[in-house]
């Protein structure tokens, strides 16, 4: 069923089954969408504005430049929303984040190249293998989020806090860091500073 330029303001979607939904250039306004199954949905160029979107389960779905506002965003997995668009692997499940919160969310082989994340929190997620050179998480706080094996050269951490990252295992030429906080990127060097 195709859903085209609909407006969705302080809806309650939980523990409900969808298929077949394809929602296009829809809006949701102050949405809880909560541990809803989800197959063979499609998002495309939808706008999320003070949603909570949380333990969702995404079955041969895909989400397409979304823009995200002032979200709480819990346990999704984005490769979920992006492993059936092989063609498409250029697109973003999301084209636009502003001031918003991932809790325990997981990035894998994504390209988020140039990326604005700044001043949003992430919780407890993991950035594995992606590409997020020029990407800016400038006064983002990211405790206990982790980032392993990612090309992150230029990207923008200044004003950021609570990371801990490792020179190591992640690119980081011409990324940008600010005092104090940069001073944890010698921790995962075994640097002590006296």
């Amino acid at each position: 069923m195709l859903i085209e330029n609909q407006s969705f303001h302080d809806r309650l979607w939980q523990r409900q089954s969808f298929s077949g939904l394809s929602l296009d250039h829809c809006t949701f306004t102050d949405c809880k969408m909560e541990a809803n199954s989800l197959e063979g949905c499609h998002f495309n160029e939808c706008t999320f504005i003070n949603c909570r979107i949380a333990e969702n389960f995404f079955d041969a779905c895909t989400a397409r430049h979304a823009l995200l506002r002032h979200c709480t965003v819990v346990s999704l997995d984005w490769s979920q929303l992006t492993k059936l668009k092989a063609h498409f692997s250029a697109l973003l499940p999301f084209g636009t984040v502003e001031s918003c919160t991932f809790a325990y969310c997981t990035f894998a082989s994504l390209k988020l190249a140039d990326m604005d994340f700044s001043q949003s929190t992430f919780k407890g997620c993991t950035f594995d293998a992606c590409c997020l050179a020029g990407a800016s998480f400038q006064k983002s706080a990211l405790p206990d989020t982790l980032f392993i094996d990612n090309d992150m050269r230029r990207a923008d951490f200044t004003g950021a806090r609570d990371y801990a990252l490792s020179p190591l295992s992640n690119r980081l030429e011409g990324a940008a860091f600010s005092l104090p906080e940069a001073l944890s990127l010698l921790e995962a060097m075994d640097i002590r500073l006296i």
